[in-house]
């Protein structure tokens, strides 16, 4: 019986100590590696700078089938790791972003005439017109991404979150489209662009929240979703064409952990 207890005893002091082992041995961090893909959509309205018309007289009493039609929009691709601390259910991750905005400006005058005026020489008292069908511009940036992540609902197999972001970049490249209603003054068309000056603002700041989820297990390949909230640009001056203080987003993304050997 005295051995039967000893044995006990030993055996209870031994797994304690293994317990204290292996919880010493596994840590509470994370590594992941993130592959994004995101679109935006700012609020962008046309300049009132730019030299438009949709009448060569006057930019008022304009046909009553006379309209202007923006759309801006971007597309990005990110690569992100992330150190999350599961005990505290928080995240923070960096990386590199390619950010590719495009804008679109199409117009009409009348109802047969799918075009606007575009003055791209007024001197002397002469002034010129070309009739234009689309207006376009692109705009590449690179950016540094920082985020924070906190996990406010989370299971095993899924979690919702929300997201801090804030991006700094630089402009890349910028490139400006122009589709004439007569083909014969592509012969000008450098003349008409260079009314346009490239003065955009290259450095790239912006702010966003965000709430999203998670599927899968923490320690597998996991599918996130992101639904970006009205968000920031920290800057002003970033397009030629269009101005817009703030935007809005979808994001997805896969998410690989790279340690998971430790958990």
């Amino acid at each position: 019986m005295r051995f039967l207890i000893i044995v006990l005893i030993n055996g209870l002091f031994l797994k304690s100590v293994v317990a204290q082992t292996v919880e010493k041995t596994i840590s509470p961090w994370f590594l992941f590696g993130h592959a994004e893909i995101a679109s935006l959509f700012p609020n962008s309205e046309i300049k009132e700078s730019l030299p438009i018309r949709q009448n060569v007289v006057s930019q008022q009493n304009y046909s009553s089938d006379a309209y202007l039609r923006i759309s801006t929009w971007a597309n990005s691709f990110s690569i992100k790791a992330e150190l999350f601390n599961t005990n505290y259910k928080v995240g923070i991750a960096t990386g590199l972003s390619f950010i590719l905005y495009e804008t679109s400006i199409v117009g009409s005058v009348s109802e047969n005439s799918n075009y606007f005026y575009f003055r791209y020489f007024n001197k002397d008292q002469e002034t010129k017109f070309a009739r234009v069908k689309k207006l376009g511009e692109r705009q590449h940036f690179l950016t540094i991404p920082v985020e924070l992540r906190y996990y406010f609902f989370s299971r095993k197999r899924y979690g919702f979150f929300i997201k801090l972001s804030s991006n700094v970049g630089w402009n890349l490249n910028s490139q400006l489209t122009i589709v004439f209603q007569d083909p014969e003054i592509n012969a000008y068309k450098n003349e008409v662009l260079g009314v346009l000056h490239d003065s955009n603002n290259k450095f790239y700041t912006s702010l966003s929240p965000s709430v999203g989820f998670r599927y899968n297990y923490l320690h597998k390949l996991c599918i996130n979703g992101e639904l970006t909230m009205p968000s920031t640009y920290l800057g002003n001056g970033y397009f030629i064409l269009t101005s817009a203080s703030r935007y809005f987003g979808i994001k997805a993304s896969l998410q690989v952990p790279i340690n998971s050997k430790n958990h």
